[in-house]
């Protein structure tokens, strides 16, 4: 999975600090100062397109005042051998979870159907989230070799 390089022990999660430009460009900027890796994507959710990034989730107590506006945080966790991390959603109004599955690449005429995607701009590649034991052809997904750079 090229959204982040395989690693068993650690956790990251995919987030959103709102869409305005200028707060944007001022979380950028603080990560920046604080040596902290927020690794730009773009994505849906719930239909709606947004500037997004993820970072290891050591990072989230410095990153959550940024995420004041949000609801939730897709966390990634728990890769498997095709590097195909578990996904679950964690609100942050009242701290629910909601496991969606795994994390997997697809093509992107596909990933552009689903009212939800990860889209990596670096390595040009589309996530969506499917469900355990949900047949690969039923969700008309390829698989991308891992790909240990970031």
């Amino acid at each position: 999975m090229s959204i982040h390089p395989h690693s068993s022990h650690n956790q990251y999660f995919i987030y959103c600090v709102g869409q305005s430009p200028y707060q944007i460009a001022a979380f950028k900027a603080a990560m920046a100062t604080s040596c902290v890796g927020a690794k730009a994507l773009i994505g849906r959710y719930h239909g709606q397109y947004e500037q997004s990034f993820i970072s290891n989730m050591k990072h989230f107590d410095l990153i959550h005042p940024w995420l004041s506006g949000e609801e939730s945080i897709l966390v990634i966790h728990s890769f498997n051998a095709r590097d195909e991390p578990k996904a679950t959603l964690h609100y942050l109004s009242d701290h629910r979870r909601e496991y969606l599955g795994r994390m997997i690449a697809v093509d992107p005429d596909y990933a552009l159907s689903q009212p939800a995607y990860t889209y990596d701009p670096r390595y040009n590649n589309y996530f969506i989230c499917r469900p355990e034991g949900y047949p690969r052809s039923a969700a008309r997904g390829r698989y991308v070799p891992t790909r240990a750079e970031v």
